[in-house]
Formats: C-alpha cells, structure tokens, sequence
C-alpha cells in the first residue's frame, strides 16, 4: 500500500513558478522521481485557488494536477478548519490554509506537502497542529515540504 500525498497549491504553482529558480527546478525533479510512489490527493479548496490564477497558468496547472484524486469539503472539515482559527493554531487571513490541514487530517492523508514554509511547514505550525489534531482525536498528517519528502538510496537500506 502506497503512502498518500496531499499537495496544497504551493507545491503545483512551484512546477512553473520561475521566480525562485531552484525551487522550479527542485519540484519539476520532485514531480518526476517522487510522485509516482505516492497515492497523490489535491482538493477543491486547490482547484479554487488555481482558478484565481492568471491565464495561461490556470490551464497549465489544471492539467497538471488533473490526474489527481480530488477531495471534497464537508462542514465536518470546516469546523475542523474553524477550530484551527479558533483555538490560534492558523491565524484566520490564512484560512485555506487551515482547510489544506483539515482535509488531510480528516481524509488521514499521510502527508501535507507544501512549500508554504511560512505559514504551514513550520516547526511550531507544526506542533500546535499535533497537539490540537491530538487532542480532537484527529488522525495528524506530516506537514513536509517537498524535499523532506525525498526517497533515500541503497545507502540508507
């Protein structure tokens, strides 16, 4: 059984972002070697931000991404989300961001990859999202950035 992947719009956005060079080209190698040992998930919440994109990005990440399995918003997930704002673990103007989490939380998707490092892949975001997922009973989502997310070789066997 594969491990599951989430990808929060960051990640994608990266594949053809050229304003930080490395990082394109850190996610297009990611993209090709990485992904295909994953069960890959995107949501909604993704689709929407995207369709904010400027065309002809929107068109190129809608493809990109168009294999994914995309999943759904409850209002379970936005009371999770709600909760995150509430209780100070994400602060509310970063409110997709809370419902990134809460997807992957709710869906026990194994990890939340994001190159947000500001506002998720963060070690203290991090903590309070363990300690508030763990105290609601919820499943907790490693929130990684792509290259945390890097298989090792036969070195690390």
């Amino acid at each position: 059984m594969k491990e599951s992947l989430y990808l929060d719009t960051s990640v994608p956005s990266a594949y053809y972002d050229n304003r930080v060079h490395w990082r394109l080209e850190y996610t297009r190698e990611w993209w090709v070697d990485e992904l295909p040992g994953y069960d890959l998930f995107i949501s909604e919440v993704v689709i929407a931000e995207i369709r904010k994109t400027e065309k002809p990005r929107r068109g190129e990440l809608l493809e990109l991404v168009g294999e994914f399995a995309e999943l759904k918003l409850s209002s379970e997930i936005e009371g999770i989300a709600k909760g995150y704002v509430n209780q100070g673990v994400i602060p509310e103007r970063y409110f997709p961001d809370a419902l990134h989490v809460a997807l992957a939380s709710f869906y026990k998707i194994d990890f939340l990859v994001t190159w947000n490092c500001a506002h998720l892949a963060e070690a203290h975001r991090r903590r309070r999202v363990r300690l508030f997922n763990t105290s609601a009973g919820l499943f907790v989502p490693e929130i990684v950035t792509p290259m945390e997310l890097v298989e090792g070789g036969e070195e690390d066997v």
